[in-house]
């Protein structure tokens, strides 16, 4: 998914690059604590 952001500077676009794979190791995190608190 592409944001629109190309009138931001580079470093705008490393930040929504860092902050989405945050955000998918965030979602990884609470599906194996989701998991682990079900066993």
């Amino acid at each position: 998914m592409k944001l629109c952001f190309s009138h931001e500077p580079p470093d705008m676009n490393k930040f929504y690059q860092l902050n989405s794979i945050l955000m998918q190791m965030w979602c990884r995190l609470l599906a194996y604590r989701d998991r682990s608190t079900r066993v």
